[in-house]
């Protein structure tokens, strides 16, 4: 042990005298080894950065190319024999979603749009006079619902439909033009909507619907972030406010949504 403490310390000695003898060399050296370690420990945190920039990059380019923000999600629920989806399980999705899925994906929800639709009708005019030729019904549509959606459409023809009346037989909706235009439908027109869907309690069955068009729409632009899917999608839907859905739609069937 005492034989190896003398070599160490000889050797810590010598370097010393050697460094002390040339210290130009020892302050370059060390810089150098400054240096070395400088460029070692950087190398993980240059590839990090670009490996940041390329994943902007590349979600940048993704986003532009859908149309909808970086983190744009959607989520759903179907409906299904089994477990009909009903209002308490949408309203139960919706408040957690809106209160705790923010914390639990460490994202900030910047906006949030509800949207759900109903089980599917067979569409029939009120007045045969006005289509003498239709043979059963005119086609399958189903009623929806999409909060916000004023602000992203324009009407063709029409008005909004207004708050729901309880008083009034018929519910106002809005069709999209394609489908106005493969039915041939105009505003002010009444069609009878009827479904076989399994009725709530207490509800006829087959469950019936009295509309009337109250406005033919089209998106303000396709490519707007509001739509999660092209607005195309819609075309066989006939759309109502959320308020309006809820009170004179949903209470008909044990799947009060088939999707929300």
């Amino acid at each position: 042990m005492t034989g190896d403490r003398t070599f160490w310390l000889s050797l810590v000695r010598l370097s010393f005298n050697r460094l002390r003898s040339s210290p130009a060399l020892s302050v370059a050296s060390l810089l150098g080894l400054a240096i070395a370690i400088a460029i070692i420990t950087s190398v993980p945190i240059f590839v990090r950065g670009i490996n940041l920039v390329l994943l902007r990059s590349e979600l940048a380019d993704q986003a532009a190319a859908a149309g909808r923000p970086l983190f744009a999600l959607r989520f759903y629920q179907s409906s299904s024999t089994a477990s009909p989806l009903t209002f308490a399980a949408y309203n139960r999705l919706n408040q957690y979603l809106l209160a705790g899925a923010s914390s639990e994906i460490a994202l900030p929800i910047q906006g949030a749009i509800r949207s759900g639709e109903s089980v599917n009708f067979d569409v029939a005019p009120a007045s045969r006079a006005l289509y003498p030729g239709a043979k059963g019904a005119l086609g399958q549509v189903q009623i929806g619902f999409s909060s916000g959606l004023t602000d992203h459409i324009d009407l063709d023809e029409g008005t909004f439909p207004a708050a729901p009346d309880p008083n009034s037989p018929e519910v106002p909706v809005l069709v999209y033009r394609d489908e106005a235009n493969l039915l041939g439908l105009h505003t002010g027109e009444h069609f009878v909507l009827s479904s076989g869907a399994p009725a709530a309690a207490g509800q006829p069955s087959p469950g019936t619907i009295s509309v009337v068009i109250s406005g033919i729409w089209t998106a303000k632009d396709d490519r707007d972030p509001y739509w999660f899917d092209p607005p195309r999608g819609l075309t066989g839907t006939f759309l109502v406010p959320e308020a309006t859905y809820n009170a004179r739609v949903a209470p008909l069937f044990q799947a009060q949504y088939l999707f929300a």
